[in-house]
């Protein structure tokens, strides 16, 4: 029988570490490129998933791309890095990325999809955006606290490679969905990661709170109208109804920090300017209102530089 060449997780933050465990309980052959590779020989000793219900488990199989360099070229690879990160794990990933190798960025923010492709190629680079709550859980473990829908941009000169990535996804037990508007998809993505991260980051304010909170929930419900305006005056408005599915989503991931409060507690850099970066820059050349989102956006420039500053990252 042929060997299952597997998926290769480039990045393997709270996301990376989610793709990894679902992929290996269903089977998967699963390698992990880390920034370093004592984090890769950490995380390869075995991590722990806790789904949504609360349940905890021990998952063990992966291994670090490092040790595994000359085995056959992965199926496919999936880059959940930050967007500060992305021209380092585009060189760093190379030795491990075969000439047909499906690649798909998992990435926030606008601007990669340029940078993927000239890495890659059209035909096998794939621009995606992932709908889901997950937070770190000590050093090998991950919380999976809400979402499970991945979108996938799809096009003719891409369609095998995101047949591909649909097939791989779904076997780890996720909902799949291929649109033919990319940007959409990207700013989609990027309203509600502006909307609910920024908020929350301003607030340390778990998403939950964003809804019940009264006050929190009439600039969460600004926010979005912000940037869904902004959104369609760049000529690229959400794919859907964001004024129901961002509170919805808050609701669904209620214990979740995101991922821009989990940097400020962890004294990294955010993902600020190139979350809210897209919404400023439009506002300015279009003349779109954007108060709160500019507003927040200082606060929260102003946290980071003081959590840096304490953390040292």
């Amino acid at each position: 029988m042929k060997q299952d060449p597997g998926v290769l997780i480039v990045g393997p933050g709270s996301i990376g570490r989610l793709l990894a465990c679902r992929w290996i309980l269903a089977g998967r052959p699963v390698r992990l490129l880390a920034r370093t590779s004592r984090q890769e020989a950490l995380l390869a000793r075995g991590m722990t998933l806790t789904d949504t219900r609360g349940k905890r488990q021990p998952v063990r199989g992966a291994a670090g791309a490092r040790k595994t360099q000359g085995s056959p070229w992965p199926r496919a690879a999936f880059f959940c890095v930050k967007s500060g990160q992305v021209r380092g794990a585009l060189a760093a990933s190379r030795p491990w990325i075969g000439p047909e190798t499906v690649v798909v960025a998992l990435q926030n923010g606008l601007g990669h999809e340029d940078a993927f492709r000239r890495a890659f190629g059209k035909a096998r680079t794939i621009i995606g955006s992932c709908f889901v709550a997950a937070a770190p859980d000590g050093d090998r473990g991950v919380r999976h606290t809400g979402g499970r829908r991945i979108l996938l941009a799809g096009c003719e000169a891409d369609a095998r490679a995101v047949e591909a990535a649909g097939r791989l996804l779904r076997a780890g037990g996720w909902k799949v969905r291929v649109v033919e508007d990319e940007a959409g998809m990207l700013w989609t993505k990027l309203v509600t990661n502006a909307s609910v991260n920024l908020l929350g980051a301003a607030a340390n304010a778990p998403n939950g709170d964003l809804v019940r909170d009264p006050g929190l929930a009439a600039v969460l419900a600004r926010l979005i109208r912000e940037g869904t305006d902004i959104a369609k005056a760049a000529g690229h408005p959400p794919l859907a109804p964001l004024d129901r599915t961002i509170p919805r989503a808050c609701k669904n991931s209620r214990h979740q920090a995101n991922s821009m409060l989990q940097d400020l507690r962890s004294g990294r850099r955010t993902e600020l300017q190139a979350i809210a970066g897209p919404f400023l820059a439009v506002s300015d050349r279009k003349g779109v209102p954007a108060d709160a989102l500019r507003m927040l956006a200082r606060v929260v420039a102003r946290l980071e530089k003081k959590a840096v500053s304490r953390g040292g990252k």
